[in-house]
């Protein structure tokens, strides 16, 4: 198990930067496969090192809590932010009024314009999960199918909740960093490099209430270790994703008739 000194304030400090520089201008964004391996070897690279410097402390499996938590989370990021910058895409091809003037919903097609940008993240995923395999950082008898239908449950919640925080932008012309500052907030707060008891107490019991992120790293941990999780954590996940999947697209389509209203399509 994992065991680290309260107040290990260079470590959240650390996850805070790969936070930061990793996930909104790493090298899941349209690069060749051998840029993302490169950088899937610098980052396990990281973890190992990571993981040897706290394991001399006495810290032990850092390195398969770390890859568990950056995979788990990955896919969330992705669909938090990938309709807003789908939209942001149709914009700059100069057709996103012509697909917003379409009968059918404006979040069905920011939703399929985002699977391109999920489908290089589960690549990536999938690749740094054979490598943590390979060097040891993954158990040969983890649970892969209960930890892969949780990310899979993951993707409806987490796309309804880009669909808002693209509709937020689409209908103001602001909060375009809205989605970046989550996934920072979300990497850090939800325990993904470190344990969510280096943070506050209040702190903690506050996004571990409220945050999907929280919910979804915890259940996607459980799964991974056969632990298997309760019934309540279950029903609060399925809960949130049927909030959200009315929520998400509905602002999206009221922001798109305010939008029309104002003929304010290039604010996006």
């Amino acid at each position: 198990m994992l065991r680290a000194a309260r107040g290990d304030i260079p470590l959240i400090l650390w996850s805070l930067l790969r936070a930061m520089l990793g996930h909104r201008h790493g090298p899941t964004t349209n690069l060749p496969l051998t840029l993302l391996l490169e950088g899937l070897a610098v980052t396990l690279t990281l973890f190992l090192y990571r993981s040897a410097t706290l394991a001399m402390g006495g810290g032990e499996g850092y390195f398969s809590f770390i890859v568990a938590g950056e995979c788990s989370i990955a896919l969330p990021l992705v669909c938090l932010r990938a309709p807003l910058e789908a939209l942001q895409e149709t914009r700059a091809l100069g057709v996103l009024e012509v697909l917003a003037s379409a009968p059918s919903p404006l979040a069905r097609a920011a939703v399929t314009l985002s699977f391109a940008q999920i489908a290089r993240e589960a690549l990536r995923v999938i690749l740094m999960l054979v490598g943590a395999f390979v060097l040891g950082g993954i158990e040969r008898d983890f649970a892969a199918v209960p930890w892969l239908a949780a990310q899979a449950a993951a993707i409806p919640l987490f796309l309804s909740l880009g669909c808002a925080c693209a509709a937020l932008h689409l209908a103001t012309g602001r909060g375009g960093a809205i989605p970046y500052w989550l996934c920072t907030a979300a990497v850090v707060g939800a325990g993904v490099y470190f344990p969510t008891s280096q943070l506050p107490a209040a702190l903690k019991e506050g996004l571990d209430l409220l945050s999907p992120f929280n919910l979804h790293v915890e259940l996607s941990r459980k799964a991974l270790s056969h632990d298997g999780f309760s019934g309540g954590l279950a029903l609060r996940w399925l809960t949130l994703t049927v909030l959200a999947l009315g929520l998400g697209p509905f602002l999206l389509e009221q922001a798109r008739r305010r939008a029309e209203n104002r003929g304010a399509w290039g604010a996006t």
